[in-house]
């Protein structure tokens, strides 16, 4: 969580959605990968249904990881924002 005041706020919300989208997600064996899966099908879940109750109380998500599949991988445990296959 972060609390910002007045204008931080878009600033900090913009910067902080811009460099999780940037994060390479993926098998955390490959090179190039900056984040792998979470450590369990219920830790997946778990995140999951924070960011559900987040959005249920009027949260809106800067980046949406829901429901990712990485080729290979597809049963995979990995959160991780949109467009980034």
């Amino acid at each position: 969580m972060a609390v910002t005041v007045g204008d931080a706020q878009k600033t900090f919300r913009d910067s902080i959605g811009q460099a999780a989208s940037a994060l390479r997600v993926g098998d955390e064996l490959g090179a190039d990968v900056q984040m792998g899966p979470v450590i369990s099908k219920e830790s997946k879940q778990r995140v999951e249904s924070l960011i559900a109750a987040g959005i249920a109380e009027g949260a809106g998500p800067v980046v949406d990881g829901g429901n990712t599949k990485i080729a290979k991988h597809e049963a995979g445990n990995v959160i991780k924002a949109p467009g980034l296959d």
